[in-house]
């Protein structure tokens, strides 16, 4: 399955490793110092960030809020179950 994170980014939910609200981390670079296996870091809105998505190789800076790309991820999977 895939999930919108913003702009025209679609994830595969099984590349994802965790989605963090902007609200729970600072945005520095010892922050992002634990993730140095990251490539890069894509802004996915010039209007600024509300969560964080780590994939293996990647940080994505997400215009959803953590909980909207969760809800996405937990409606697919009850509408797949019958739910």
């Amino acid at each position: 399955m895939y999930v919108h994170i913003g702009e025209t980014i679609m994830l595969r939910t099984s590349d994802i490793i965790a989605i963090i609200d902007k609200n729970s981390i600072d945005y520095s670079e010892d922050t992002l110092s634990g993730f140095e296996h990251a490539e890069s870091v894509t802004g996915l809105s010039a209007s600024g960030y509300k969560s964080v998505v780590i994939t293996d190789k990647q940080l994505f800076l997400s215009p959803f809020s953590s909980g909207t790309i969760k809800k996405r991820i937990n409606d697919h999977y009850s509408h797949e179950s019958g739910l």
